[in-house]
């Protein structure tokens, strides 16, 4: 899968009932991979980071796209800089509740 997880990040918990559900769905054997965009770990680099996706996301993705509300733009800044590091997500993923 590819960038949808953020948008499977309801909560905690709906992000591991979707992570089980993928597990169970998996042949035997078979490998899940998720490509997700993360923040970097350097504080001034998350901050530059931060700011970049925040005022240019939503005013070039509305300029390409020719959506005038860029409503969708604004929901992907925000859920870049709000989705979890690359740490926290791990965790999630081995969580007992989750069986892989």
């Amino acid at each position: 899968m590819a960038f949808a997880t953020r948008n499977l990040n309801l909560s905690p918990a709906a992000l591991t009932a979707a992570f089980r559900e993928f597990h169970r769905a998996l042949r035997p054997g078979g490998r899940y991979v998720n490509v997700e965009s993360s923040q970097p770990r350097f504080r001034p680099m998350r901050f530059l980071f931060r700011v970049y996706v925040r005022t240019l996301v939503r005013p070039v993705g509305r300029r390409l796209s020719g959506a005038s509300a860029g409503a969708g733009y604004a929901y992907l800044s925000e859920s870049i800089t709000e989705f979890y590091p690359p740490e926290e997500l791990a965790e999630i993923l081995r969580s007992p509740a989750f069986p892989g």
